[in-house]
This record gives structure tokens, C-alpha cells and sequence, in this order.
């Protein structure tokens, strides 16, 4: 692993690039989709990737917008795999790119918001069952989520509101589950001195 990072008052920023080599991982597999689930050691995967971010402080340069801050990361990764046409239940199926941004904003007072916004694309293919039994392998598609949060800051209490999956998107992240649709959350924390 090699990386960088810079700093300054406005700005924080990082790259990092890695590579790894893996020899006899232990994976779940099969090698027809009627097949029972086992447990063995795969021959060799090999991945390399990039990772870059950024926080940017607008208060040092647009003093009205308080403490409002923007993070964006992205992440690429590449694998290779020497396995033959086995299914692969996680090691041969990776996530090759992920983006995120998050802003976070104050609203009036002790009240802040923060919005987080992912898209990632996973290599790899998942066995699709319909009515309890594997049909298919389908491709992992991309998707985009955002979530939100308002927290209110009282005293040394928390309280916030979390919204999840705003615009309810249907996603498969890994394997044949469905993830969360929109869902929501509140809690309240207490700090003490």
C-alpha cells in the first residue's frame, strides 16, 4: 500500500493505491446452480486498486455557510481470479467501484443536517431463485442511494432523525438479498461530562 495525503485549513485530501496477492483463499462455491453450497480453497485472486478523497471546510472561504463540509471518496478496484466457472457466493464476486459524497449543513441553531449519497457497481454475478429454487446467474447492477439525517443538539442531548434509502431503491449489495427499502429512524443520546 502507497499513499498521500494533503492538508490545509479549506481542504483535506488523500490517495492510496494497494495491490494484494491471495493463493489458496477458502471460498463458497459450486459448480452447478443445483449443487449444494462447499466450502474450498480457491487457486489464486489477485487485486490491485486506487482510493482518492476530500474534505472540503466552506466556512474557510464562504464564512456565511457556517460549518458546512463536503466529503467525496471514490474507490476502483480490479481483480483477477484463476477458478475456472465456479459460482462464487463472495470472493469472486467484489465491488470494483464505489462513490460517495457526504454534505453536512447547519439548518437554524443547534440543528444540522447531513445528506449521503452512494453509487456502487459490483463485479460478478448472483444465482437468482424464484419460489424457494435457483433459476439463473444475474449480473450485479449498479444503484444509487441517499439517505439523510437531522441531528438537534440540546444541552448535552442528541436528537436525531434518520432517513434511509429515500427514494426506495431495490438493490441486491450481495448474494440473492434483497436490501432495505426506505426506512426510517429516530433516536436520542446523552453525553456525559
Amino acid at each position: 500500500e502507497l499513499g498521500f495525503k494533503y492538508s490545509k485549513p479549506f481542504i483535506k485530501a488523500y490517495i492510496t493505491g494497494y495491490l494484494m496477492e491471495g493463493k489458496d483463499l477458502i471460498d463458497w462455491i459450486k459448480e452447478n446452480p443445483d449443487d449444494k453450497w462447499e466450502s474450498r480453497n480457491l487457486t489464486r485472486i489477485d487485486r490491485k486498486g486506487l482510493e482518492v478523497g476530500s474534505t472540503i471546510f466552506f466556512k474557510e472561504f464562504i464564512p456565511q455557510l457556517g460549518n458546512t463540509t463536503l466529503q467525496l471518496a471514490y474507490t476502483r478496484q480490479h481483480q483477477k481470479k484463476n477458478s475456472g466457472d465456479l459460482i462464487s457466493n463472495f470472493s469472486l464476486n467484489y465491488l470494483r467501484d464505489k462513490f460517495t459524497a457526504q454534505i453536512s449543513h447547519p439548518i437554524y441553531k443547534d440543528i444540522s443536517a447531513s445528506w449521503n449519497f452512494r453509487w456502487q457497481k459490483r463485479m460478478g454475478n448472483y444465482l437468482k431463485y424464484e419460489d424457494l429454487k435457483p433459476t439463473t446467474q444475474v449480473p450485479y447492477a449498479d444503484f444509487s442511494i441517499l439517505d439523510a439525517r437531522i441531528n438537534w443538539k440540546i444541552n448535552d442531548f442528541l436528537i436525531n432523525l434518520s432517513v434511509n434509502n429515500i427514494f426506495d431503491k431495490q438493490y441486491y449489495d450481495l448474494g440473492n438479498v434483497p436490501q432495505s427499502g426506505f426506512w426510517m429512524m429516530t433516536g436520542i443520546s446523552y453525553t456525559l461530562k
